[in-house]
C-alpha cells in the first residue's frame, strides 16, 4: 500500500487485485480488447440477423451461459447495443 499518494493497488469489480502497476496495466489493455472483441461479435450477429435479445445472448454468449452469468450477460448485450445505436 502506497502512503505517499500515489496509487498502491487496483482492485477491479472481480478478478485478484494487482499490486504490479504493469500486471494491472496489461489487465487493462486486455479487457479492453475483450470489450472491442463483444462489440464486434455483437455487430456480426445484429448483420447476420440476429434480432432479438434471447437470440443474441445465445449467439455471443453460447449456449451454455450458466443461469448465473445470464444477468450480466444480458445487461452487458444492452449496454453494446446502446453503444452501437450511438453510431460506434
Amino acid at each position: 500500500m502506497a502512503l505517499d499518494g500515489r496509487i498502491g493497488s487496483i482492485h477491479p469489480g472481480h478478478g485478484r487485485p494487482y499490486e504490479n502497476p504493469l500486471e494491472a496495466l496489461a489487465a487493462l489493455e486486455e479487457a479492453i480488447e475483450h470489450r472491442h472483441e463483444r462489440i464486434e461479435q455483437v455487430r456480426r450477429a445484429r448483420t447476420a440477423g440476429v434480432l432479438t435479445l434471447e437470440r443474441l445472448l445465445r449467439a455471443v454468449y453460447g449456449p451454455d451461459l450458466s443461469e448465473d452469468l445470464e444477468k450480466a450477460a444480458r445487461w452487458n448485450l444492452r449496454a453494446t447495443l446502446e453503444h452501437l445505436a450511438q453510431g460506434h
